[in-house]
């Protein structure tokens, strides 16, 4: 028998340092200080949390009816005794189901569980975060831009790229390129850029008032006027002032005034011959009047052959231009005489006025004067024809005197005339009426003397219908009528190059029996912008025209006219229209206007004469060179309508009167 030996087994309290005592039961053990049951615990509790997860996610079923939940965009059902969930697509069961973006919002539509979509407006603002776009808005719900363009540049190769944008590479300096300057060559790319090239030479043009320089439009040399007022060299006449300068690529010099203080003379200088004398039809003599102050009464002063006395300060001149014998309507004859006004501008703070002679009861006389003087005032026309100076034209008229060959030497002989202008400060006065006038009280006194002989024999004028056309002349080249084809270069013409030959041609002009002469004449220029403005120029077609060409407007609230003048009124030529703005003459003498049928019926040859180039029944000329200034004549080109009212006269036996006057319109547009 085996010996057995019994061990006393001895309780050991071990003390640790520092901690408290541990001691392990029997049949329990110790692992690291941590009791076996404590692990066991540990490990039931996660199979038991697994175990309950594991239920609630994949939720055992025996039907589907185990599966349903309280969801609309679910679909529920029970497989392999576990319930399946499957979401169905495009559904929506509360508003964050639904997207939006910067171009459009969303809802959940509760009744169909589906998102509904609204666009914001087109060109709504938003950004495609993307750098190759521009401009980005809003199109359709959609964020849409322009793509930028990263190759516009022939010195640099361009690529975009949605993060940054447009990055450039210079391409390799001396890289051919073209700067669009058909006036350079050899265009080379340099650091990036197209550098222009060899500029064209068009110097072999240029001369004292032109610049040869190239037309970068299509590479050809032109000429380019030098700024007006360089001093240039030309070969004078004897109606040009000294110190020639450059107008406009002409070398000009100013035309001699020929303001020699006499009445007698027109202000006018004729090449080769001077100042020309003013011819008096009836075979008369015409003394000047004042030819210095001393000849002027106390306080005025001589001004072309005309006392004025004019308040101090004030830029106002006055000039006797012209004179005519009339015949009046029931017997004797009247003396006419026409002046000119040139007066300076008026500023009034902010405002420019002009002074004009605004109405005939403006021009009076302060004491009785000889021979029933003024017995009417005719023909009164103001203008603006400077930005700085307007001018009042008008002619005063003597009552009818009785003429006899004992008196005709003496009665319109060593006169002394006196009158009194009153002036209105206007801001417009192109048209009428006159816009914001003002009197300021300011008058304006005159006297001319003038000593004419009357010794010829008038008769009175008798009218016979007929009919005609209008034409315009000008440098030997014929316009008819109302041709919207005619067209006047006078862009580089100056002085009498500018001149315009307007007149008449009727079927009278071979008749030895009846002569046509122009009784009066204006030109006008329509207002573009005018819905009547067809009407002046005669290319209304079927539309409704009150009137045509330039007369009758005056009566009417509503003109079409932006500008017109009054060349020859009543069978005269006015006084503005012999200005040196427009200096006037017909084909005949002055005379032969107011003359009698018999002096109409001597004038053989009839036109032309030794002044008037072209044939025609009668004609009036005038220069256009003002219209390059004018304010009121701002475009490139512009039409002007001449507008010619002429009659009749029976040279060889008596017919009846009928007080009917014709008229032939000519219309022509000039490049100025």
């Amino acid at each position: 028998m085996a010996n057995i030996r019994y061990h006393r087994v001895k309780r050991v309290i071990v003390k640790s340092k520092g901690r408290k005592n541990r001691h392990c039961r029997f049949g329990t053990g110790c692992i690291h200080g941590f009791s076996f049951c404590s692990i066991i615990v540990a490990i039931i509790f996660i199979v038991a949390l697994f175990l309950l997860l594991l239920f609630f996610f994949l939720q055992p079923c025996s039907s589907d009816l185990d599966c349903a939940v309280d969801n609309p965009c679910s679909i529920d059902y029970c497989r392999s005794n576990f319930c399946r969930h499957e979401y169905i697509k495009d559904c929506c069961n509360i508003d964050n189901d639904c997207d939006k973006t910067q171009c459009y919002n969303s809802f959940c539509n509760k009744n169909t569980n589906k998102c509904t979509v609204t666009a914001t407006q087109n060109g709504t603002d938003c950004s495609d975060h993307n750098q190759c776009t521009a401009n980005d808005k809003c199109h359709n719900g959609e964020c849409l831009g322009n793509m930028l363009n990263c190759d516009f540049n022939q010195c640099a190769n361009g690529q975009c790229y949605k993060t940054r944008g447009c990055v450039y590479t210079n391409k390799i300096d001396d890289t051919p390129c073209d700067d669009n300057d058909k006036c350079t060559q050899g265009d080379a790319c340099w650091n990036g850029l197209c550098t222009s090239g060899i500029p064209k030479d068009c110097s072999h043009l240029s001369d004292e008032c032109n610049a040869g320089m190239c037309n970068s439009a299509d590479g050809q040399c032109v000429l380019v006027p030098k700024t007006d007022g360089v001093s240039c060299t030309k070969t004078l006449n004897t109606c040009e002032e000294s110190n020639p300068v450059c107008k406009s690529g002409q070398c000009t010099a100013e035309t001699k005034t020929c303001f020699d203080n006499n009445p007698c003379t027109v202000d006018a200088c004729v090449e080769n011959i001077g100042c020309m004398i003013q011819y008096n039809f009836s075979s008369g003599t015409c003394l000047p009047g004042c030819q210095e102050d001393s000849h002027c009464p106390t306080s005025y002063i001589c001004h072309d052959g005309t006392c004025i006395d004019i308040p101090p300060d004030l830029n106002v001149n006055v000039r006797f231009i012209d004179y005519e014998i009339q015949n009046c309507t029931s017997s004797g004859h009247r003396l006419l005489m026409s002046f000119v006004m040139d007066a300076g501008k008026d500023v009034l703070v902010s405002d420019t006025y002009f002074r004009v002679i605004k109405e005939a009861g403006d021009i009076t006389t302060a004491t009785t004067q000889p021979l029933g003087f003024i017995d009417e005032v005719l023909n009164l026309d103001s203008n603006q024809i400077s930005n700085d100076t307007s001018r009042s034209a008008f002619t005063l008229t003597t009552a009818c005197q009785s003429v006899t060959s004992t008196n005709c030497n003496s009665i319109f002989a060593g006169r002394s005339y006196e009158f009194d202008l009153k002036l209105t400060h206007c801001t417009s006065i192109n048209t009428e009426p006159f816009q914001n006038c003002i009197d300021p009280n300011i008058h304006v006194q005159a006297n001319v003397e003038v000593s004419i002989s009357d010794c010829g024999n008038f008769n009175e004028q008798q009218i016979l219908y007929t009919y005609g056309s209008g034409v315009l002349y000008h440098n030997g080249t014929k316009y008819v009528g109302m041709n919207p084809t005619n067209k006047i270069d006078i862009r580089f013409s100056t002085g009498e190059d500018t001149r315009i030959y307007a007149g008449i041609e009727t079927n009278v002009y071979h008749n030895t029996q009846l002569v046509a002469n122009l009784y009066s004449v204006r030109f006008c220029s329509p207002n573009n912008l005018h819905h009547l403005s067809n009407c002046v120029t005669g290319q209304q077609g079927s539309s409704y025209c009150p009137y045509t060409g330039c007369f009758g407007w005056e009566s009417t609230y509503d003109s079409p006219l932006k500008h017109h003048v009054d060349l020859m009124q009543t069978g005269y030529i006015t006084a503005l229209a012999k200005s040196n703005m427009y200096n006037s003459y017909g084909c005949y003498l002055d005379g032969v206007y107011y003359g009698s049928d018999i002096l109409k019926c001597e004038q053989n040859p009839m036109c032309p004469t030794a002044w008037w180039p072209h044939v025609m029944d009668d004609g009036i000329s005038f220069t256009t060179e003002w219209i390059k200034t004018h304010p009121e004549y701002t475009d490139v080109e512009e039409t002007l309508v001449v507008d010619m009212v002429y009659r009749i006269t029976a040279c060889t036996h008596t017919l009846r009167n009928v007080n009917e006057e014709l008229h032939q319109i000519s219309t022509i547009k000039l490049l100025k």
